[in-house]
């Protein structure tokens, strides 16, 4: 083990969290100048694992802060080999990007998932949609809906991108403010008005303040956040959260597909739905996304250009040549 592969796995066992003794052991045998390239999560690591070089090495570290926290210990070291993706989700939207690190990118997005939605891959994803599950257009009924509505899926993407908004600008007021809001307790269909189109944001925030455990907090307090940013009229790239937009196709439209007639709206807690035999969850649906990325439009982002110029300049090849 060399001496930085040391120095670092004392650092790293320091950090709480950082429980994986496979990410202590990988980072002890990385070999200076070989180029190491820091994420979030797993899904993060699994997207960029294909695109990285043979000598190049990609580390799941599991949060934004414990990445910060690497990387900050690896500058103090000179480590110039290092960098580190993350989401841009809160810093894009409070312009708080942190100038501190060089080598600290974000997503030109809010997230991966969002990223890779704002390119052809979601087009292929819908494609498969089409293929795999068999619809050439897309029905859903909320419990306030006396009819269903049957869409395009050019339609459909438009409603994902209004929905996945909504929910993206609770989702930021919540993290700005420190409110504790946990969507993953939404049940979308639940909360759309009988238009079938438009979220029922009252109801919406007085979901937000039973999940979000604040005795203190008001609707006022909460609509007059989400009005504050939504007054900034930030875009989609900014605002939505990928995993909202894939979660609304999944157990809006996907989960209802399997009986047009919806005599019975679905049942709350469905995630999973079957089709010929196989899954089509979000997992499912994620993974079609990011396996389906345009090697040309890759190369156009913003992100991966920083990351060549970065490569140039500490005369080491983290991306290979596609």
């Amino acid at each position: 083990m060399t001496v930085r592969g040391k120095i670092l796995m004392q650092h790293v066992t320091q950090l709480d969290g950082l429980n994986e003794l496979r990410l202590h052991r990988k980072i002890a045998y990385a070999k200076y100048p070989r180029p190491i390239l820091l994420v979030e999560g797993a899904y993060d690591k699994w997207f960029w694992q294909p695109l990285v070089s043979e000598q190049a090495l990609v580390i799941s570290v599991n949060n934004r802060n414990h990445v910060l926290d690497v990387l900050q210990w690896m500058d103090e070291q000179t480590a110039r080999a290092t960098l580190a993706v993350i989401d841009a989700d809160v810093p894009m939207i409070q312009f708080a990007i942190d100038e501190e690190y060089a080598t600290l990118f974000l997503y030109d997005a809010h997230n991966l998932e969002t990223w890779l939605l704002m390119s052809p891959a979601a087009s292929a994803l819908l494609e498969r949609v089409r293929e795999d599950v068999g619809i050439g257009e897309l029905v859903y009924r909320s419990p306030a809906m006396e009819q269903v509505l049957r869409l395009t899926i050019s339609e459909a993407i438009t409603l994902l991108w209004e929905w996945s908004y909504t929910l993206g600008l609770y989702r930021a007021v919540s993290a700005m403010n420190k409110w504790n809001f946990r969507l993953r307790r939404i049940n979308l269909i639940a909360i759309i008005q009988s238009d079938g189109r438009t979220i029922d944001t009252e109801r919406l925030t007085r979901v937000f303040i039973e999940n979000s455990g604040q005795r203190k907090l008001t609707e006022k307090m909460v609509n007059d956040a989400v009005d504050q940013l939504r007054q900034k009229r930030l875009t989609n790239h900014v605002i939505v959260n990928g995993h909202d937009w894939m979660n609304a196709l999944v157990n809006v439209f996907l989960r209802q597909a399997w009986d047009e007639t919806l005599v019975k709206p679905p049942i709350d807690g469905w995630s999973t739905l079957d089709f010929r035999d196989r899954s089509f969850d979000q997992t499912w649906a994620e993974t079609i996304l990011r396996t389906s990325v345009d090697l040309d439009w890759l190369n156009r982002t913003t992100l991966v250009k920083n990351i060549r110029t970065w490569e140039y300049a500490n005369g080491c090849q983290l991306l290979k040549n596609h």
